[in-house]
């Protein structure tokens, strides 16, 4: 037993023994369902990059530097502990094993959706670690605190032989002496009134080995019990510190659940995730209170932020670049966007080129126009110059703002990740694969281009030569440019067939969907129109003080609500599908024809008559195949643009129709740092009574006494052999500047405390205000976009006609055809990023909103649950009970949602019968609870 007790329990009784406690106290605070937590653990996963896979009490010694490693061995000459190395040594501090739990590709790549992102998040990022620690710490302050009022028990012995010569010794012999003796054997208790017990036990056995051999033994048991009446007396004042860490554990869960939610949005939108849990105890290294000075400094009586960026820059007509996840999708879809106009930049300077050639070899240009076609062509090349430029440093901050989405995933920067997500696939308007099959033809325009004045050259030698026989074989120069002509041209005949059987079949498709969505877009359309083109606002109306600067300006254009354009939209684009689909056989008839004349003129080798079959060369291959091949390129480009007509119109916001005054309302039930903020509040009021109180006058009533034993026997205890003791201890309040000056600082911590809860609301209510506001401009603005993406194609449609019918006139190009072109396509491009900004801005939003309403939930992954549409008649997202009481928990509705009576349908009101039910026959502690649940209900749904 005295072995044990020297050594005590082993490292890992205790650390398990915190963590078992601390798990209690967690579920304790956690009772409400807005702060139950999926699992609380500070031990990392496995396949978390922060796991530790050794012995948690013995872990081996990690890699440092060999000088100062050196110190640990060896310090000013003397050695050091030797043992250091007896857990063995790492060459790494993190996980060995986790990046076998990424997920990589064949070619080690991390495909990255929202989803694995959200997961990987959770599992390595050390800032989310740090807050479960934090809370981990907190619930340690609350088990020191409580153990305060706990029966404590401590004892210590101590044993003494003592050897005394001849002259040492009083009697002039030598002795000897052996004693035991029980220290300090005393029994503790603290009571809530201040009042604070100790009895305690002293013995001792002495043993003199001298003369007679005798023994002595002496028992006392003691207890001293003391009462403040006056100073430090009463529960206002000993209760606090352990209120105090109770209600910042509570806190602190709320926040730890809040910081959970807020650490998905910085992740998927780069806003800020606020502030997590705040430990208040532990000033002083140790758990607990200890050094809790009564003021509201050191962390006590503070009311959190309510972390309100939103993670967005500026963004002209369009909403800005957003953040996080669905930032690094938007600088995707952008750089698709630029490799579109990219494309269409090629394409347009090809024309050019191929026009100017012709021009050369055909009609007898004057000066200044073949200078026009050449200022064009210069002007084409330049922008498509600074369009690739513009691609190249996208791609740069692209890779840049990637690695930085990696650090707040936790993970290094080396981890090669492939962000591939079908979120914004709604804003590819036009395919990609469509796209590319247009950047091969402008590549096999250049090629052919080259092939042709290659193939001339050697006409032109042919024809130096006339004097030769009639018939001759082909040189090789321009066999070899046939076969490759060819070659150029069987490629097209692929192209073009892939174009015919996919992506007009696909464009077919999108149609369909088209037709699908126009009544849901008519009704969106008609919603904007009754809210931002009522004539009473039109007329000048002024908006209640609910709405009061919120309600987005109605001086909007009405051809943005135009409903009947829907109308006809799928027939026209059907129309123009099968036209296109047409042009597409009828130049396949073309190229068909051409690549039968190469392949005769490949296989044959021979020619009839040097300048007829020169002529014919020139006049069906030179010219006609980069005319008919301008032709194709040009129908797949209005291809395109069909496509994106098509897939413009389907895209749609999520409604969500909230009016301040309701937001501010919910969110007051409802955030969770709200709770906080107010509990804050009262702290900073409860801390003047409790600093009052040391401007007292000092009065204690003691009580205490002891018995000892008679004679030898040390269990023989007797009264008579006793003591009692009874006194009053009086201290006047002559010296109380310290106490005074506490007592001022919280006198005006708490009128800190109180404005900064009303500045804490006030900026609340600002920032659901903002929130909505950007909300309404967003769903009018993305309509706006919509249609200036339409206006950008029919830009390039007529540019395109423009130039058509200044080619059958026989006229040559204005002087800014090429900048038309140009700025068509650029426009298009802008209106493309802008569409997609305002649709990402308003997601960005509506998760936002989500979160400051305090109504988010995620799922057991940690992803977002959508609550889909918020207005009149979906519902709106609200608290159906009491939220503040304290065992609301399994009945809670799974969606938090109750729909406005007026406006519920019978799908509605059975839906909300359904939720009734499922209220009835949860499981509760309380049948009486569950009563008065269900009447609040009923109470409500009736008013």
């Amino acid at each position: 037993m005295l072995a044990l007790a020297c050594a005590g329990c082993t490292r890992a009784f205790y650390r398990l023994q915190a963590d078992h406690e601390v798990r209690a106290l967690i579920r304790e605070k956690s009772h409400n369902p807005d702060c139950l937590l999926p699992g609380f653990t500070v031990q990392p996963d496995p396949r978390s990059r922060m796991y530790d896979p050794f012995c948690a009490d013995h872990p081996p010694m990690p890699p440092d530097d060999p000088a100062a490693h050196r110190l640990m061995h060896c310090v000013d000459c003397k050695k050091g502990y030797p043992h250091w190395h007896a857990h063995g040594d790492v060459d790494q501090v993190e996980s060995p094993a986790w990046h076998k739990y990424l997920g990589l590709s064949g070619d080690g790549v991390l495909i990255l959706d929202s989803r694995h992102a959200v997961k990987l998040a959770w599992l390595n990022s050390p800032r989310y670690q740090r807050e479960l620690e934090t809370l981990y710490l907190s619930a340690l302050d609350v088990s020191a605190e409580r153990f305060r009022f706990d029966k404590q028990f401590f004892g210590s012995s101590k044993t003494d032989f003592k050897a005394d010569g001849p002259l040492r010794s009083p009697t002039g012999r030598s002795s000897s002496r052996l004693s035991m003796s029980t220290v300090d054997a005393r029994a503790e208790k603290v009571f809530t009134t201040g009042a604070e017990l100790v009895v305690g036990l002293a013995n001792s056995i002495v043993w003199e080995f001298s003369g007679p051999d005798t023994n002595v033994t002496t028992t006392l048991l003691d207890f001293t019990f003391v009462q403040p009446l006056l100073r430090r007396a009463g529960r206002d004042r000993v209760m606090e510190t352990l209120t105090i860490s109770e209600r910042a554990l509570l806190a602190n869960v709320r926040q730890l659940e809040r910081f959970r939610h807020g650490f998905y949005v910085s992740i998927m939108t780069g806003r800020s995730a606020g502030p997590g849990p705040n430990r208040r105890g532990g000033f002083f290294g140790v758990s607990g209170l200890d050094g809790f000075a009564g003021v509201g400094g050191g962390g006590f009586g503070r009311i959190g932020s309510t972390g309100s960026s939103a993670g967005f820059g500026g963004g002209g007509a369009g909403a800005g670049q957003a953040g996080g996840f669905m930032g690094l999708l938007q600088t995707q879809q952008d750089i698709r966007n630029q490799e579109a106009n990219i494309a269409g930049l090629r394409s347009n300077l090809n024309v050019l080129r191929d026009t100017l050639e012709e021009s050369l070899k055909r009609i007898p240009e004057t000066d200044d126009e073949i200078l026009r076609q050449r200022l064009q062509i210069a002007q084409a090349r330049q922008a498509l110059f600074n369009s690739q430029s513009r691609l190249l440093n996208t791609h740069n901050d692209y890779q840049e703002t990637l690695d930085d989405f990696k650090s707040g995933l936790g993970l290094p920067p080396h981890v090669c990740i492939e962000i591939d997500d079908p979120m914004l696939d709604i804003f590819e308007l036009i395919d990609i694969t469509l796209v590319g099959l247009q950047n091969e033809l402008n590549d096999l325009q250049e090629r052919v281009g080259v092939s042709n004045q290659l193939l001339l050259a050697g006409i032109k030698a042919k024809n130096n030569h006339r004097d030769q026989a009639q018939d001759e074989p082909i040189d090789d120069l321009v066999k070899d440019e046939l076969v490759r002509l060819l070659s150029y041209v069987t490629r097209v005949q692929e192209i073009r067939h892939l174009v015919e059987t996919d992506a007009v079949v696909r464009i077919g498709r999108d149609i369909d969907r088209l037709k699908t969505a126009v009544p849901r877009r008519q009704n969106d359309l008609k919603n904007l129109r009754e809210k931002f083109l009522n004539d009473e606002i039109r007329a000048g109306y002024r908006p209640s003080e609910e709405d009061c600067q919120v309600k987005v300006p109605a001086n909007v254009d009405p051809t943005v609500f135009d409903i009947d354009r829907l109308e006809q939209l799928p027939q026209q684009l059907e129309g123009q599908r099968v036209a296109v689909q047409g042009l597409l056989t009828k130049y396949g008839t073309k190229f068909d024809q051409i690549e039968e004349t190469l392949q005769e003129l490949v296989t044959s080798g021979q020619s009839v008559d040097s300048s007829e079959w020169t002529e014919d060369l020139e006049e069906r291959l030179v010219f006609g195949i980069p005319s008919v091949l301008s032709d194709l390129v040009a129908v797949v480009l209005d291809l395109s643009l069909l496509q994106a007509r098509a897939r413009a119109d389907q895209i749609h916001l999520i409604p969500v129709d909230l009016s301040p005054a309701r937001a501010f309302e919910i969110a007051g039930n409802r955030r969770l740092d709200w709770k906080n903020a107010r509990a804050a509040l009262v702290d900073a009021w409860r801390l003047i009574e409790f600093n009052a109180d040391d401007l007292e006058s000092g009065l204690d009533l003691s009580f205490s006494g002891d018995i000892g034993n008679v004679g030898n026997n040390p269990a023989r205890l007797r009264d008579t052999n006793g003591r009692l003791r009874v006194g009053l201890k009086f201290d006047a309040p002559f010296t109380r500047l310290q106490e005074r000056n506490t007592y001022r600082q919280s006198l005006i911590e708490y009128q800190q405390a109180r404005r900064a809860y009303y500045r804490f609301v006030d900026d609340v209510s600002e920032e659901l205000r903002d929130t909505i506001r950007s909300m309404e401009a967003n769903r009018l603005n993305f309509e706006q976009q919509r249609l200036a993406v339409l206006g950008a194609i029919d830009q390039i449609v007529l540019n395109t006609e423009i130039q058509t019918l200044t080619e059958q006139r026989g006229a040559t190009s204005g002087v800014t055809a090429a900048r038309d072109a140009v700025s068509a396509l650029a426009d298009l491009q802008d209106a493309q990023n802008n569409f997609v900004s305002v649709w990402v801005n308003y997601e960005v939003l509506r998760r936002g909103l989500d979160w400051d309403l305090g109504t988010m939930r995620l799922d057991g992954e940690g992803f977002w649950l959508d609550p889909g549409p918020i207005d009149q008649r979906h519902g709106y997202p609200t608290c159906p009970l009491d939220c503040d009481h304290d065992s609301y928990g399994e009945g809670f509705l799974e969606n938090n949602f109750v729909p406005e009576v007026q406006d519920a349908t019978s799908e509605v009101a059975e839906r909300h019968n359904a939720q009734l039910v499922g209220f009835h026959k949860s499981s509760s502690k309380s049948a009486n609870l569950h009563r008065q649940r269900r009447i609040h209900l009923e109470r409500r749904f009736r008013r």
